[in-house]
């Protein structure tokens, strides 16, 4: 199975305690109601902020094999001359959230992390869900 954008459902936020994990990483409950998933993989993205000290630099929480982390990523749109989107992401950082121990496993999966983060991330687009762009190259600097 691939990464999919979705609307995250009723009994989602039960069986992945999206709400245990938005207290625990201070985001509002209304926030991160839409998902880049990969249920075979067990790793699913929500984006829950931009920065207002920032506004390029966005807050994702990562759930990668049961770890939590706060993933924050500078993104700088921008149009290609065919018309095509382009995102340009620049990994700045994490912080671990929730256990299990969440530094810990990215230090030793660092690289299976950021390349589920990568296919994330292409899937995401621009907006996962609220995307509309119906070309869209995701350029990382990672």
């Amino acid at each position: 199975m691939a990464f999919v954008n979705e609307r995250i459902s009723a009994e989602d936020v039960e069986r992945y305690r999206i709400e245990a994990a938005n207290s625990r990483a201070d985001i509002d409950q209304g926030a991160g109601l839409y998902w880049t998933i990969d249920r075979e993989r067990n790793v699913h993205l929500r984006w829950v902020r931009a920065r207002t000290t920032a506004p390029a630099e966005n807050e994702f929480l990562l759930c990668w094999q049961g770890a939590l982390l706060r993933m924050v990523l500078l993104r700088i749109p921008s149009r290609l001359r065919d018309g095509t989107r382009a995102t340009r992401w620049t990994f700045l950082g994490f912080e671990d959230v929730m256990p299990p121990d969440g530094a810990r496993t990215f230090q030793v999966h660092r690289e299976l992390i950021l390349g589920d983060l990568k296919a994330a991330l292409t899937c995401y687009r621009e907006f996962g869900l609220l995307s509309k762009a119906r070309r869209h190259l995701a350029i990382f600097e990672f």
